[in-house]
């Protein structure tokens, strides 16, 4: 009968195997004895000796017959396991992923910035170059005018020698002369030729420098050294835990940190802009620094300044521009955040905004200066008395016009600066940060109302969008990422920035 049975080993193994699994299952690992009970406190199985020592004071504790006494109940428990070991596995899957692509973006940030450590080597190299021939044509000018001037005096002395020659013979000669007189007018002018001479030398000797020329090589060498061996300290890591950003619902609210383990004071973010492919730069007031983060509000990059960094404009798809004192950085802001200029404009810099590449800066007394991206001036807007105390702006979309905050008003102005309308409001006090969509209504903090008020192109209030009741706090700036419609809030002396979803 059993002829045509075959027998699959494999099939026998793995159930000689889950027997032996299965039987372990039913038996406490610490007594060896089969669970009896089940404690409700502890969500665990145990049997007669652990319920007496370890669960004597919990609430209830379960037969395991009890349990799941129908085939229909065991079979809900089990679906209940397996749907959420599916879903624990797809979370593994998820992190899985998670680590594959940030493998990906080490690999690409690292291209990056073997790109940028080349190009910035070769970079060094042209300027030793430059710096060799800068140095050897000042030493040719410096050893040109000294041989003119060392010249100058040999060819005088051997004119004062010829001289002297001359006046030798004419002495001879006269001591030929039988007129006495004659060889006393000669030589009473002798005489005074050679006090001439004596004075001559005097001047001469006295005027005259010895010169060494050298060149201080071993300072300046060991302080390239030294900072040749902390080139390494260039390269940053910066690691953020991971968070899930919310499924964000209309009027909704939440809050993301900015601070790394390296930031020794309050973050203090005062401004901020969303690049094209919705990746955020912010200003680190208080620690100095640039930060960059991408559509999740997780940390990619931190660029160290050498000031307080305090406003941002976006410039074109991949280039900010932040104020720091008398200064523009431009900076690129790809996949890390690299310096590309220093443009100065000689007095401080507050409120900073951009359209096609042109960048508008207020300065001190009311000038608003127009730069292109290579730094040069193309423009100068005098505000006159339009503003009387000015503190940030933006350009609307068209380019036509700039919207100031100023006192306790927010004053529009053409491109001449001359002042189109103003704009008051008891739900406005003390404004500070500014900021326009595309399409063209604006955006504007009160940063004593604790209020965020919308505002027609044409000056009008549109009403109140945010308040106290949205749990905001002397709010200083703002940023709108059109894409999604989202409004980030920056609030004084704060770690932390504030993300609203518009209706």
């Amino acid at each position: 009968m059993s002829m045509h049975h075959s027998v699959d080993l494999q099939s026998v193994q793995a159930q000689q195997n889950w027997n032996s699994i299965s039987s372990d299952m039913h038996r406490c690992s610490m007594h060896d004895e089969e669970y009896k009970y089940f404690c409700t406190n502890h969500k665990e199985l145990c049997c007669s000796h652990c319920a007496v020592k370890y669960h004597r004071k919990c609430e209830e504790l379960l037969l395991t017959k009890d349990l799941f006494c129908t085939k229909e109940v065991r079979d809900i428990s089990n679906k209940q396991i397996s749907e959420k070991l599916d879903e624990v596995k797809k979370m593994f899957i998820t992190l899985l992923e998670s680590r594959s692509n940030n493998l990906k973006i080490i690999e690409q940030q690292k291209t990056a910035i073997t790109k940028i450590i080349q190009d910035w080597t070769f970079n060094i190299k042209e300027r030793v170059d430059r710096v060799q021939t800068a140095a050897l044509e000042e030493l040719n000018q410096i050893c040109k005018q000294e041989r003119v001037t060392i010249t100058d005096e040999s060819m005088e002395c051997k004119s004062t020698i010829a001289a002297i020659e001359t006046t030798e013979e004419m002495l001879m000669e006269s001591r030929k002369s039988e007129d006495d007189m004659k060889v006393a007018i000669i030589t009473t002018k002798l005489t005074g030729q050679v006090f001439k001479y004596l004075e001559r030398y005097k001047i001469m000797e006295m005027n005259s420098e010895i010169v060494a020329l050298g060149f201080d090589i071993e300072n300046r060498c060991e302080g390239i050294i030294k900072t040749m061996s902390s080139i390494r300290k260039m390269i940053t890591r910066v690691a953020t835990k991971k968070t899930i950003l919310p499924n964000i619902q209309p009027n909704s609210m939440f809050t993301f940190s900015t601070k790394i383990p390296h930031d020794r004071e309050i973050c203090d973010i005062c401004s901020g802009v969303f690049m094209s492919d919705e990746r955020l730069v912010l200003s680190d007031s208080g620690n100095k620094k640039l930060k960059l983060f991408n559509s999740r509000f997780q940390l990619i990059y931190c660029l160290k300044m050498d000031g307080e960094n305090m406003y941002i404009c976006r410039v074109d798809e991949g280039t900010v521009a932040v104020t720091v004192g008398r200064y523009i950085r431009l900076v690129s802001a790809t996949n890390i955040l690299v310096l590309q200029r220093i443009i100065f404009v000689g007095d401080d810099c507050y409120g900073i905004a951009s359209y096609q590449k042109n960048i508008f800066v207020h300065i001190t007394g009311g000038l608003f200066l127009t730069f292109d991206t290579s730094g040069i001036v193309i423009n100068k807007i005098m505000s006159g008395n339009a503003l009387d105390w000015h503190n940030t702006h933006c350009a609307s979309p068209d380019g036509k016009r700039i919207y100031c905050t100023t006192n306790n008003r927010m004053v529009t102005m053409d491109m001449k600066g001359n002042r189109i309308n103003m704009f008051e409001s008891k739900d406005m006090k003390l404004p500070s940060g500014i900021t326009v969509d595309k399409q063209g209504i604006i955006y504007c903090c009160g940063m004593v109302s604790n209020t965020v008020i919308q505002i027609s192109p044409e000056g009008r209030q549109l009403g109140v969008l945010l308040s106290r009741n949205d749990t905001l706090q002397k709010p200083v700036g703002i940023c709108l990422n059109d894409k999604n419609d989202t409004i980030l809030v920056f609030e004084e002396y704060s770690d932390y920035v504030k993300v609203f979803k518009l209706i």
